[in-house]
């Protein structure tokens, strides 16, 4: 997990939440159980997400 806000150009000031995962299951997984998580819902209507994507590193 990591967290980091951005200093420079037109979106200075926002926040960014970076999430390593071990596999594309875990991470259905967890947007499954996020969905139907009440404490997760109400902290939606507190922040606004700008973009959410999945990215692959291969090495």
């Amino acid at each position: 997990l990591r967290f980091g806000t951005l200093v420079t150009g037109s979106n200075a000031g926002n926040r960014l939440l970076g999430v390593t995962y071990p596999s594309m299951d875990a991470i259905e997984k967890t947007y499954d159980t996020l969905r139907v998580d009440a404490n997760y819902q109400a902290a939606l209507a507190d922040f606004n997400i700008n973009l959410r994507a999945i990215v692959r590193v291969v090495m």
